[in-house]
């Protein structure tokens, strides 16, 4: 997560470095209270304690705080799923204990099948609706975007994007079962011309 490698990645990144950012001011801000409630004087004890500041410090602030990082954060991650329609379509199935995966054409019919891995092209989005064929799974590739839950009975979608090639591991990341350790893959980012060559093989 914390060595993004694409667009989308890079925004679960930064949601994370702020998430983060935020624990540790409010983890300072508690030691500073805790010093004063602990060693402070009287007075600014009785200043610190009074109902009003409880009030506005412990409730109206973290509310609005709250309220503030959640907008934000739901408009920043808004593109890990909305589809424009060129974008390069798969489909991803998760089973106990590996993936199926099936390269869709524009009308969401599979022309290739694979398992285990994915091949995409550097540069280019790719959407990705999920399901489950047995139980909850979740995908994971943390250096090119989000997590996303893939439920039984549902189709969750999120997009991908390496901005370099390379081989990056993904992961299940719910546990579904003993095997789960193993329900791991690969997604293989090509240049554009080795994905063509790929294509053909």
């Amino acid at each position: 997560m914390l060595d993004p490698q694409g667009p989308f990645s890079n925004t679960v990144t930064t949601l994370a470095w702020v998430l983060m950012a935020l624990m540790a001011l409010i983890f300072v801000l508690v030691c500073v209270a805790m010093w004063i409630a602990l060693y402070g004087s009287d007075s600014l004890r009785a200043r610190l304690g009074g109902e009003r500041v409880v009030r506005w410090l412990g409730l109206v602030l973290p509310a609005g705080v709250l309220f503030l990082l959640l907008v934000w954060s739901m408009a920043l991650v808004s593109g890990l799923t909305t589809v424009r329609g060129d974008e390069l379509r798969m489909r991803i199935a998760g089973n106990i204990y590996w993936w199926r995966v099936s390269y869709l054409d524009p009308a969401g019919q599979e022309w290739l099948a694979d398992a285990n891995e994915l091949h995409i092209p550097v540069g280019q989005p790719v959407v990705i609706d999920m399901v489950s064929e047995d139980v909850i799974h979740s995908f994971w590739v943390p250096k090119l975007g989000g997590k996303m839950d893939m439920i039984p009975g549902r189709t969750n979608r999120l997009k991908l994007q390496a901005d370099k090639p390379g081989v990056y591991g993904g992961q299940c990341a719910e546990f579904c079962g003993g095997a789960h350790s193993l329900m791991g893959f690969v997604v293989v980012a090509h240049e554009a011309a080795d994905w063509q060559r790929w294509l053909a093989a």
